[in-house]
């Protein structure tokens, strides 16, 4: 039971950095995927990876039709892998002293329409799939010796991806972008 209180407590799930909890998903039933006592809350809680992780995999399965979320561990090793990117991502711009550059805004018509409508599946999709582009591009440009000459592109590209993704997966984007801002 108290595992199904702490994860009950965990879905209730903030997605807007306007003013504290304006948007809140609260859902009804949760299904863990296999035994419930596999779901041990204090090992998937005990790190910001893990809290992210899990917050990647209640809104990868949010679906405003249903009463009923099935969360898988496909989807949290999902969320996990997500997070490990961003962290490697930003220690190779801090290694390369990519600091102090301004950071975007988060306007393009088609996300905030998604974020809008609790589309999350999709919006997520979306930042998933321009982490893993950037990441291929980057190691092409450095096997052909063009990182350097690209770096603020590929550094600007990856700030926007964060802002993205921050209200799904806050720790994570948050560190990055105060270690960015600091250059630490």
């Amino acid at each position: 039971m108290t595992r199904y209180l702490a994860l009950r407590f965990l879905c209730q799930v903030s997605l807007g950095n306007d003013e504290p909890m304006r948007n809140v998903l609260v859902y009804n039933q949760i299904v863990p995927e296999g035994d419930p006592a596999d779901w041990d809350m204090a090992n998937l809680t005990a790190d910001d990876v893990g809290v992210d992780a899990l917050r990647y995999a209640f809104a990868k399965s949010y679906s405003a039709l249903k009463q009923k979320t099935v969360l898988s561990r496909g989807l949290l090793l999902g969320g996990r892998k997500l997070v490990y990117l961003v962290g490697n991502l930003r220690k190779l711009f801090l290694k390369h002293q990519l600091a102090g550059i301004c950071f975007p805004t988060v306007d393009e018509a088609e996300y905030v329409s998604a974020m809008e409508r609790f589309s999350f599946g999709s919006v997520l999709e979306d930042v998933e799939s321009g982490f893993r582009r950037l990441s291929r591009d980057i190691q092409v440009a450095k096997d052909n010796g063009s990182f350097e000459r690209e770096k603020i592109r590929y550094f600007q590209t990856y700030l926007r991806l964060v802002k993205k993704l921050t209200p799904i997966c806050p720790s994570i984007c948050v560190r990055a972008l105060s270690a960015i801002q600091t250059n630490e």
